[in-house]
């Protein structure tokens, strides 16, 4: 069958395989073949995840709370002049991300009560909004990479023995998919705290409904698209942020700053150029509208991205942890 898209619908491509193998393996495209099967695996993983949580009761979680690594930490002061978009000076930004992906690599290590070879640390610095929601943030980052490992091991094996385990395999750093939902959480607390690192524009005194707006107006899932991946975390790791990551548009909504998209978009382009295009697609499951995959159930269109759903998660957890005393 002649392939049209390098997005992936199941029910056009037949197996996921024979999509990508359609390519030579030098061909740049290849990775966005991949990144679109990732995409069509893990969508209704994270959907199933969401459905599963929601009858997960806020009660349940003040056993795990013991059991709770956080780090939360001021950011240094940068005395260097700023390059466009970082607090810090930076000369050759393909060389800066290369490093980020080999600090990803480091850290995941140790082990946890479901083999999660997470460490099991969730870092999240302390910006505009203080302690106090830093550690909200950090906490919820640490309960749902947990949960994830409890909730999801029957839906992870239904991936790992689908044609989508050798994609899963060969493309992502952890051994199977929970545990690579439980990263996905605890990027979105890293995350979170770098994108709110100097405010929320408009929302200055209230963390909570600014990050509604956020979600709301899907911002996150915009960010998560265009940041190359293996990013977030490994500047968090290094004290690093964002130069006014936040700003309003010409009709008030909420976006990410544009000098920061364009550090991305040439970041993506010159990775496609040398054909290592694979760390600067973004994140497969910030792109919406994605088929099902009928291992799951229903042969259905997802409207809602992955990264989505996760912020939606995420925010009730962060509300949680923010109202009560920690």
């Amino acid at each position: 069958m002649p392939i049209e898209s390098h997005r992936y619908d199941p029910r056009i491509h037949g197996e996921p395989n024979v999509f990508i193998d359609a390519l030579p393996k030098d061909d740049p495209k290849v990775n966005l073949r991949k990144s679109s099967v990732l995409a069509a695996a893990f969508t209704p993983f994270i959907r199933d995840f969401q459905e599963k949580i929601s009858e997960y009761t806020l009660s349940k979680l003040k056993s795990m709370n013991e059991d709770i690594e956080i780090g939360i930490y001021d950011y240094p002061s940068y005395n260097t002049p700023v390059s466009e978009a970082f607090y810090c000076n930076i000369s050759n930004y393909s060389d800066y991300f290369s490093r980020f992906s080999k600090v990803a690599k480091s850290r995941y290590l140790g082990n946890r009560s479901y083999d999660h070879p997470l460490d099991p640390l969730v870092i999240v610095p302390i910006g505009f909004y203080e302690k106090k929601f830093a550690k909200a943030t950090a906490i919820s980052g640490s309960v749902l990479s947990e949960v994830a490992g409890k909730l999801m091991k029957e839906e992870s094996n239904k991936l790992l023995q689908s044609p989508y385990e050798r994609t899963i395999r060969e493309e992502t750093f952890m051994p199977n998919p929970y545990t690579i939902l439980a990263e996905g959480m605890q990027t979105v607390a890293a995350g979170i705290g770098l994108l709110t690192s100097e405010g929320i524009p408009g929302y200055e005194n209230d963390p909570i409904e600014g990050m509604q707006q956020l979600i709301d107006q899907r911002v996150f899932q915009h960010f998560a698209a265009q940041a190359p991946t293996g990013v977030i975390i490994p500047m968090v790791i290094s004290g690093l942020r964002f130069k006014e990551p936040l700003v309003k548009d010409d009709i008030g909504n909420l976006k990410v700053n544009n000098t920061l998209l364009d550090l991305f978009k040439r970041e993506k382009q010159a990775k496609s150029n040398t054909g290592k295009g694979r760390l600067s697609e973004g994140c497969p499951v910030a792109r919406p509208h994605v088929p099902e995959v009928t291992i799951f159930g229903n042969s259905d269109v997802i409207p809602d991205s992955g990264v989505q759903m996760g912020m939606e998660i995420f925010m009730e957890y962060l509300k949680y942890y923010y109202s009560v005393e920690l």
